[in-house]
Parts: structure tokens; C-alpha cells; sequence
């Protein structure tokens, strides 16, 4: 190791910075050695990566951590993490000396962080600071949903709009907060057309549970060129997605048990996305005791099915008839994902979407003709052979069947309910069932006389075999 070239050394430290959130791994891996020390300080933008955790000791002792990676560092970019007790302050020398780096900020994201912290962080312009001050930065993720604003909020009128309307290279915009008042008050709407809006490409807005009544005559900020975007909408017409009309190519709409039942189909109420490839309708956090109506969703998807190649229903409470009304126009459509909800809701098993009526569908030629990927993954007593008739069906198609979460969004998605996967029938009684909705003998196996591993899996391959039946599972 001491004999390695110091851009290899520097390689190595590389993956080691950014797959922990140490601050103290580099300074630990510096000290390890004179050849490793001098390596490090080789690479400078090994410690432009920031970690500023109250938890990795005292917190005064995050001020001397600070320096130290702000001088080893030199001039190169800033990516910030910073995660402190909400209810713990953050010293002001410590945002004072982020803020005087704040050209060289490129990524910065807060865990958590208190709410007058924040504003102070992201919010005061003083006098004879340009407005294009964070000129470096690409990526801003706020996630604070496990901080309640409280007495707080009373105090903060809004959402720091400064870090928007400063960053004019800004094309991430992660802000999962309590409530982010992306409101259009009089002060923050004032904005110039090259406001930094138009930049950002990859947006998530995910809103607590509390989250007060829209004013009388107050829209939302408008993101018109964003291409990829989560929202959780609950404010039926007025949503952030309203002028979205050409660029976006990915859309998820999240709901829950706090969400009105009408939240999603208010959203896309005559909403056009010619581009859309990708829309994620997904359940999270506490399941509510409605079922969702496709309502406006039905009209919104045949406006989007020439170009719409994913569709992913993620434990969303809707009967198997209004999704097939949903699926029935997307003729492009590529993968199909639907997950129910497990445990069950208390709406009732008739208002989940896989059923035998569902599998029907699949089964005939003209549905979905070009459907390549299927991912499904239900919670009742549903016969376990409608997987393999399907597989039988069509060939060189992807299926998959189990419990994986559905990844709507880089960051772990909030609340998720704790799943276990449901009892599945074996692959012997499987392919039973199927030979005998399919009117095949079964091959008379006596379980005493062989491997019930071996035989029994031979000989039901032999009468696929005979059948003329292509199954995946018995051809290897």
C-alpha cells in the first residue's frame, strides 16, 4: 500500500469519503501514514465533502472539524451535509463560517436542522452580496419531517426563498419539510424572469401533515422546466405541477390517510404531459379508510398514452375496475407495477386491484400489447397459479413477484409500513394448479418412493414438456 501511485491512493480514499458519513474516516486514514497524509492532501476535493453531525462528539468540536476540512479543501467545491439535534442549536460561528464559503457550496443537504437555524442558513442577503452568491451550487435536499416547527412556525412566514432565488445552477430540489410554503406571497413572487426556477430539473415536494389552507387567491410556485417530480398534493387544483405542460417526463403523486380522497384527481384535473414515460401513484405513511376513485386520472392518462412506458400503483386502496379503466388506453405501455397495500386497510378486500379479473385482462392479446415488465404483489388468497399462466403466455417478458418497496425517489421514502412477505404456494402445487385449469392429466407421483425436491419437479417438467407449454420455472 505504501508503494501505490497517489492518484490511485487518492481513488481509494475517494469511495471510502463518499460511502460514509464519518467526518472522521479521512482525518483516521491521514494519519495512518507519511505517504497516505501527503496522498490525502494531494486531492483536496477529498475534503470538500462536509459532514457536520452533533452526534460524532461534542458540539463545539464540530467548529474545529469545520475549519480543518475547509482549509485542506482549498478552493474546491462544497458538498454539505448537516445533521444536528433539532432542538440543539447550531452554533452561530459555524453558519457564519459556512456562509462565508457559500461560493463554493455545490450540494447541501440538511437532515436536520432547527427551523431559525435554517432560515438564518439559507434566508439573510446582506448588503453587497450578489444574487448569483451561490453560483457553485447544483443540489439542495431539506428532509425535516421528523421536526415539528411548533412555536417556531409562528415566527417564520415562509420558506427560505433566498436559496432560490440565488443559485442560478441549481437542478436538484429536494424539500421534504414540514410544511414548505412554496406559497406565491407578494414578496417571494417577485421575480425576475431569469429567477432561478427555470433551472431546476429534479423536484420533490413532500409536505407534512398539517399543512394549513391555502389562502384565498395564492398559487404555487411554478417549475416549468422540471423533468422529474414528486409531489404530494392536497390542495386540489392549486399544485405544483399546474404549468408543468411539456417537459416532464416523470411524475409521482403521493397520497395518504391524511390526504383528501379527491387530492390525486384534483391534481391532474386537465393537466396535459405529452412527454410523460413515467407516473408513480404511491401510498405512504398511515392508510386512510377511502378507496381511491380514478375520477379526472382516467382522462389525464389517455391524454399521456402515446408516450407513457411505466405505470407503478404502489398500495394505493382502488378496485380492479377503475384500474383497468386507467390501463386500458396505454397501448406503449412497457412495465406495469402494482402493489397492494399489506397489511390490509380496513376498506375491504373488494377494493384492491388484483383480482382474477385482473389476470383475465392480462391474459387476453389485445391488452397492453406491448407490456414487457410485470411486478405485482398482492395480500389475499389469490390462486398462486395466475402468475404462471401468464408466465405461459407470453414470452421473453420480465416478471417479478414479492414485497420490494417501490423506489419513487433517491431519498428512503418516509413512513413506509414494516411488510413481511405473504405465504406463497409452492412451486410443485403451482404447476399443479395449472395443469389442471388447463385440463392436463396430472403425472401420478408417490411421494413415498422419491425426492419430493427432484421427482415431483421432473415429472410435472415432463408433462409441460409433453403439453407443449413453456414454463420458466421447470426448464432449467
Amino acid at each position: 500500500m505504501p508503494d501505490l501511485p497517489f492518484d490511485v491512493l487518492g481513488e481509494v480514499f475517494r469511495h471510502g469519503v463518499s460511502d460514509s458519513d464519518n467526518p472522521y474516516a479521512l482525518i483516521h486514514a491521514a494519519s495512518v501514514c507519511l505517504s497516505w497524509r501527503s496522498a490525502s492532501f494531494a486531492h483536496p476535493q477529498l475534503w470538500g465533502h462536509i459532514h457536520l453531525y452533533s452526534r460524532y462528539g461534542r458540539v463545539h468540536f464540530q467548529e474545529q472539524l469545520l475549519d480543518l476540512f475547509l482549509e485542506r479543501s482549498h478552493d474546491c467545491r462544497l458538498l454539505i451535509t448537516l445533521d444536528f439535534n433539532p432542538y440543539q442549536r447550531v452554533s452561530a460561528i459555524i453558519l457564519t463560517r459556512l456562509w462565508s464559503q457559500a461560493g463554493r457550496w455545490a450540494e447541501l443537504s440538511i437532515i436536520c436542522l432547527h427551523p431559525h437555524d435554517l432560515h438564518e442558513l439559507l434566508s439573510p442577503l446582506p448588503s453587497g452580496v450578489s444574487l448569483e452568491r451561490l453560483s457553485a451550487l447544483t443540489g439542495v435536499s431539506l428532509n425535516m419531517l421528523n421536526f415539528q416547527f411548533g412555536d417556531a412556525q409562528q415566527s417564520i412566514d415562509s420558506f427560505p426563498m433566498d436559496i432560490l432565488l440565488t443559485a442560478p445552477r441549481l437542478r436538484t430540489l429536494h424539500a421534504e419539510i414540514f410544511e414548505p410554503h412554496f406559497f406565491n406571497t407578494p414578496k417571494s413572487w417577485e421575480l425576475s424572469d431569469r429567477h432561478i426556477l427555470l433551472s431546476i430539473q429534479d423536484l420533490v415536494v413532500v409536505p407534512g401533515k398539517q399543512a394549513p389552507e391555502m389562502p384565498p387567491g395564492v398559487g404555487l410556485l411554478p417549475f416549468p422546466n422540471a423533468r422529474w417530480v414528486v409531489i404530494f398534493p392536497r390542495y386540489g387544483d392549486w399544485t405544483l405541477i399546474a404549468e408543468q405542460r411539456s417537459n416532464l417526463i416523470s411524475l409521482t403523486l403521493c397520497v395518504s390517510g391524511y390526504s383528501s380522497c379527491n387530492a390525486i384527481t384534483d391534481a391532474v384535473r386537465g393537466l396535459t404531459l405529452p412527454l410523460l414515460q413515467h407516473l408513480f401513484i404511491v401510498y405512504i405513511g398511515i392508510h386512510g379508510h377511502y378507496v381511491v376513485k380514478p375520477g379526472p386520472l382516467v382522462s389525464f392518462i389517455q391524454r399521456s398514452s402515446n408516450s407513457l412506458q411505466t405505470f407503478v400503483l404502489d398500495k394505493v386502496p382502488m378496485a380492479t375496475k377503475d384500474v383497468l379503466d386507467l390501463l386500458d388506453p396505454l397501448i406503449h405501455l412497457r412495465n406495469l407495477t402494482i402493489h397492494e397495500i399489506n397489511p390490509l386497510s380496513p376498506v375491504g378486500r373488494r377494493h384492491f386491484p388484483i383480482s382474477q379479473e385482473l389476470f383475465n385482462r392480462l391474459l387476453q392479446n389485445s391488452f397492453l400489447p406491448n407490456l414487457r415488465g410485470i411486478d405485482l404483489d398482492w395480500c389475499s388468497s389469490v390462486n398462486g397459479s395466475m402468475e404462471y399462466r401468464h408466465m405461459g403466455r407470453i414470452g421473453g417478458s420480465w416478471y417479478t413477484f414479492g414485497n420490494d418497496l417501490i423506489p419513487y425517489f433517491e431519498m428512503p421514502p418516509m413512513d413506509f409500513e414494516d411488510e413481511s412477505d405473504p405465504e406463497e404456494p409452492s412451486t410443485i402445487e403451482s404447476a399443479s394448479a395449472f395443469l389442471t385449469e388447463m385440463g392436463i392429466a396430472l403425472p401420478q407421483i408417490d411421494p413415498d418412493d422419491s425426492d419430493p425436491e427432484e421427482l415431483p419437479m421432473i415429472e410435472l417438467a415432463a408433462a409441460f414438456l409433453e403439453a407443449g407449454i413453456a414454463f420458466p420455472e421447470l426448464t432449467n
